[in-house]
């Protein structure tokens, strides 16, 4: 048996099985939530195999009665799995009973929402700190905490060429730990059986799967911005007279997001401040740049040498620029839920202020740019300074996170400029 790789949210999640009797555990197919959730659990139940979803039927009480913490894997596949553990955590609020993984939503499944009883966690793909496991640098959790060197200055080897590599190996942990020359084949696999098996296995219905696919392809194109459904609907069916309707595309997303593979990203509403012109429209990222990389079928030779340069609409800007700002995006998703903190973005609604990634925590704020560049510019930090001019000490960290060498803390303006696989959680 492979050995485990350890994941950031191991200690929040065996945390959360000592204190409660049931726990969730959500995320894309493959991102390792069975892996993890095995860790913590006497009896495992995996309700993708034919033979266990059997076994149920015929011994119902039997797998709920299993020792305990028992992990019932891929638990929409029998709906009223999630209605028997409410019930069960309603007479009985024990901790550590059950633990659920499910890789999708239950498309029109009669089930409560098991607020009260059943707690939710997310789990993502691989993060940098994940895939390096570095021990120094600088962590959200030192933000908020205020830990932080002033005199910080640390060298790093991981060059540009690197983050592109990471780009396109995925954080898929199979597919990241796995065989290099296999990567291609399991992506596509990977986009493929989501799109003709999983829906399907999950009761998803969808009349034209090849239009899907371009939509899904429309959307990785807009990666890191908020281009609106339609522009992204229009864009994926050029040329066609017979286009899908606005409903059947507000049914793709929902699908998307029900299969977890549709990570968008919400604006950022803060508690108190003059902010009264906020955009408040998502911005559109999936939930690994590697699906987004191989969407737009791009190479490694293409990216190293495009840079700055963008093979689509001028107006989406650099798509490899968006492409390491998604990889930020996954592994800030980790680092903020490891710190129990939120992850949004801050654009005005004239576009003349904007940041790409605010981590708040209750009134607390670390506030993120991402450049790709290998140094940074007194222009690269004036939004992260105005934000500052706005909430003053709420303000607890201005990180520019780029693909330099060096961690240092700017004299000027005490901006941080951080190497991407020097941030953590």
């Amino acid at each position: 048996m492979e050995k485990y790789k350890d994941r950031l949210l191991d200690k929040k999640i065996s945390n959360l099985v000592d204190i409660l009797p049931a726990i969730a555990i959500d995320g894309a197919k493959a991102v390792g939530k069975t892996a993890t959730a095995s860790r913590f659990s006497k009896s495992i139940f995996e309700f993708d195999d034919f033979d266990v979803q059997t076994l149920y039927q015929l011994k119902r009480d039997e797998i709920l009665g299993a020792a305990t913490p028992v992990l019932l894997d891929e638990w929409q596949r029998i709906p009223a799995i999630w209605d028997a553990v409410r019930r069960i955590v309603d007479k009985d609020s024990r901790p550590a009973q059950y633990i659920l993984t499910g890789s999708a939503y239950p498309q029109n499944a009669n089930i409560h929402s098991g607020a009260g009883r059943i707690v939710h966690q997310k789990m993502y793909p691989l993060s940098l700190q994940e895939r390096y496991q570095f021990t120094n640098g600088i962590s959200i959790g030192d933000c908020f905490s205020g830990n932080i060197d002033n005199e910080m200055f640390i060298e790093t080897k991981i060059t540009f060429d690197d983050y592109i590599k990471e780009i396109l190996s995925s954080g898929f942990p199979g597919i990241y730990f796995g065989e290099e020359q296999a990567r291609d084949y399991y992506l596509n696999g990977y986009i493929d059986n989501m799109i003709s098996v999983e829906m399907i296995e999950n009761n998803y219905r969808i009349r034209k799967p090849d239009t899907m696919k371009r939509w899904l392809k429309s959307f990785a194109a807009a990666t890191g911005t908020e281009t609106g459904y339609t522009e992204i609907l229009d864009n994926a069916t050029a040329g066609e007279r017979d286009k899908p309707s606005k409903t059947t595309t507000e049914v793709y997303r929902e699908i998307l997001q029900n299969l977890w593979l549709l990570e968008e990203l919400p604006a950022w509403l803060p508690l108190e401040g003059n902010f009264n012109r906020l955009k408040t429209t998502p911005k559109h990222y999936l939930v690994d740049p590697a699906i987004e990389a191989k969407l737009l079928g791009l190479t490694y030779d293409e990216m190293a040498a495009m840079k700055a340069k963008s093979p689509f609409d001028r107006k989406y800007g650099s798509i490899v620029g968006r492409l390491f700002e998604s990889l930020i995006c996954l592994s800030l998703r980790t680092y903020s839920s490891a710190n129990d903190a939120a992850l949004s973005y801050l654009k005005t609604r004239n576009g003349d202020h904007e940041i790409d990634f605010i981590v708040s925590k209750g009134k607390k704020v670390v506030a993120i740019e991402v450049k790709l560049s290998n140094d940074i510019a007194d222009s690269d930090a004036k939004h992260l300074n105005w934000l500052e001019n706005q909430i003053g000490e709420n303000l607890v960290c201005k990180i520019i996170v780029y693909t330099g060498k060096y961690l240092y803390r700017r004299e000027s303006d005490a901006v941080i400029a951080c190497p991407a696989c020097l941030l953590g959680a």
